[in-house]
């Protein structure tokens, strides 16, 4: 587990910039498998969560989004984009779940 394979960790912090290789596996995929972005309006309607709260933005609709070029939970100060790319150097096949506060 030295290498973080089969380890999850959570990230609450400023959100993080997607688009940095540091958070792509070799095959093109993310590292991030989730996020929930707590600083945009909550839209019920179009996407729901059991929390109210926010957007939750899956694995799926997290790659669809890079791909588009978005940015869901910029990191507009860049602490946990540098918190994430700690993690990943440390632990790079360890997957992220980020809580942009």
């Amino acid at each position: 587990m030295a290498e973080g394979n089969g380890v999850i960790v959570v990230i609450p912090d400023s959100g993080i910039a997607l688009n940095q290789e540091a958070f792509k596996k070799d095959d093109g995929t993310l590292k991030v498998i989730g996020l929930w972005d707590q600083t945009v309006p909550y839209d019920g309607e179009n996407n729901p969560n059991k929390y109210g709260l926010g957007r939750i933005y899956d694995e799926d609709e997290l790659l669809e989004a890079v791909f588009a070029g978005e940015r869901p939970g910029y990191d507009s100060s860049g602490h946990g984009t540098a918190v994430a790319g700690i993690i990943t150097e440390q632990a790079p096949e360890a997957e992220l779940l980020i809580i942009k506060l």
